[in-house]
């Protein structure tokens, strides 16, 4: 399994997905995810490409993104949210930021041969990240509680990756790393998860 965190993207070449602090001044003769790839093949090893599609950074200075990198052209937006002591975060009610995420996937499996894609820390990385567009939401006549209303955000983008994935290339499958303390999951998630196993691969 390949991590391709958003902060150390130039492990890939990509458009979408920039750089962030971690390897900011490390520079690659060669693709490293191709060649993980052409390697692991040749010895009958498939190669999973994972990725946290929330986390930015682990560092909460803006200034140390590459100004190329989308969370930086967000700064200062409800699509970005930086978490003291956490790092900078894409709001997961943002459609903004779906639509880039969706996107990355869909560049990465059309010019990678990947056998894979894995995401981790799809659950939200803090409390209050997307409460303005729950007001907004409320305020338009949703009735979803904000319980329901997070699942749903998450839930969508978790099916529009997997029908993009699936329209790019129909044998890479999709799976999900969850939270892995169940006491910090949204009760009932457990019988929720039925419901997103019969879009994802494994778990």
């Amino acid at each position: 399994m390949m991590c391709l965190k958003r902060q150390q993207s130039r492990n890939m070449k990509s458009d979408i997905i920039k750089t962030g602090d971690v390897l900011e001044n490390v520079s690659c003769f060669y693709d490293v995810l191709k060649y993980i790839i052409d390697e692991a093949h040749k010895r009958g090893i498939d190669v999973h490409a994972w990725i946290n599609p929330y986390r930015v950074s682990t560092s909460t200075d803006f200034s140390k993104l590459d100004k190329s990198n989308p969370a930086y052209k967000l700064a200062g937006t409800n699509s970005v949210k930086v978490i003291d002591n956490k790092g900078i975060f894409y709001n997961p009610a943002s459609a903004k930021v779906n639509d880039l995420i969706v996107s990355g996937v869909e560049e990465l499996v059309t010019n990678y041969n990947v056998d894979g894609i894995h995401f981790d820390d799809y659950f939200y990385p803090d409390s209050d990240i997307d409460l303005d567009n729950y007001n907004e939401y409320i305020s338009n006549g949703g009735t979803l509680s904000l319980e329901d209303y997070r699942y749903n955000n998450v839930s969508t983008l978790i099916k529009r990756v997997y029908a993009k994935i699936k329209d790019v290339k129909k044998d890479v499958v999709f799976g999900i790393s969850p939270e892995g303390n169940l006491e910090n999951n949204y009760k009932k998630q457990k019988e929720k998860e039925n419901e997103r196993r019969k879009i994802i691969k494994f778990l």
